[in-house]
C-alpha cells in the first residue's frame, strides 16, 4: 500500500506537466515548513493555498503527502484521486481543442 501512495502523487505531478501553473506563495510556505518536519504550520499554509485556489493540485499534492507523512492515508488518497481526475479533464479539455 505504501508503494501505492508514493506512486500516485507522481503520475499526478506528471499528467499535469512542468509548468503549467505557478506555485501558491502558501504551497512554498508550506512545503518548507514540510521539509522542516512542521507539520502543522505547512498544514496551515497548504489549506490557505487551496482556499485561494480551491483546485491548486500543488496545493493538494502536498497536502496529500502531509495526510500520508502524518497517518492520515484515506485523506491522502482522496487528494490524490481528485488531482487526478482534474488532470483527466484537463487533458481532456486540451485534446478537444
Amino acid at each position: 500500500m505504501k508503494q501505492a501512495l508514493v506512486i500516485v502523487p507522481l503520475l499526478a505531478a506528471l499528467s499535469f506537466g512542468a509548468g503549467c501553473r505557478t506555485v501558491n506563495k502558501h504551497v512554498s510556505k508550506g512545503f518548507d515548513y514540510f521539509q522542516q518536519l512542521n507539520y502543522k504550520e505547512a498544514e496551515l499554509e497548504f489549506l490557505k493555498a487551496i482556499e485561494d485556489d480551491k483546485d491548486d493540485p500543488y496545493a493538494q499534492l502536498n497536502l496529500g503527502a502531509l495526510y500520508q507523512a502524518t497517518g492520515r492515508p484515506q485523506k491522502a488518497i482522496e487528494l490524490y484521486l481528485k488531482v487526478l481526475e482534474r488532470s483527466e479533464e484537463h487533458t481532456s479539455e486540451l485534446q478537444s481543442h
